[in-house]
């Protein structure tokens, strides 16, 4: 269990923001469990499987381009949870806003890949 931990948990969910803060979309789409569920911050749609959210995330991405700063975040691996704190910095009808935000990541841990994998993201404005 020594890489299941919850510095690796942290390790990973860092990667994870990191990448889609970068739009690295093709390591945002190895990070993702295959039954992956999105839930959106503004109309909380949910979103279900690698490909679907990941082309959400790029096409949302890549037209407003948001990003995730400030993150404070509290892992247990334990649970695979990370939640905490950021703000999302957006373009909203042209301006650029920065709202505080709660967000919740769980993780699954794969055996076969000894690794990390985000099934589930949601967040929520402050």
């Amino acid at each position: 269990m020594g890489t299941q931990d919850n510095a690796g948990l942290s390790s990973r969910f860092r990667d994870a923001y990191q990448n889609f803060n970068g739009q690295n979309w093709q390591a945002v789409r190895d990070m993702l469990d295959d039954d992956v569920v999105l839930t959106t911050l503004d109309s909380s749609t949910t979103i279900i499987n690698k490909g679907h959210v990941t082309e959400y995330l790029k096409n949302k991405i890549g037209k407003d381009h948001p990003s995730l700063n400030q993150v404070q975040a509290n892992a247990d691996f334990t649970t695979g949870i990370v939640s905490g704190t950021a703000f999302w910095q957006d373009n909203d009808s042209g301006q650029r806003t920065n709202r505080r935000i709660t967000f919740k990541f769980v993780f699954s841990w794969h055996d076969v890949d000894k690794d990390w994998f985000v099934l589930s993201l949601s967040g929520s404005p402050d």
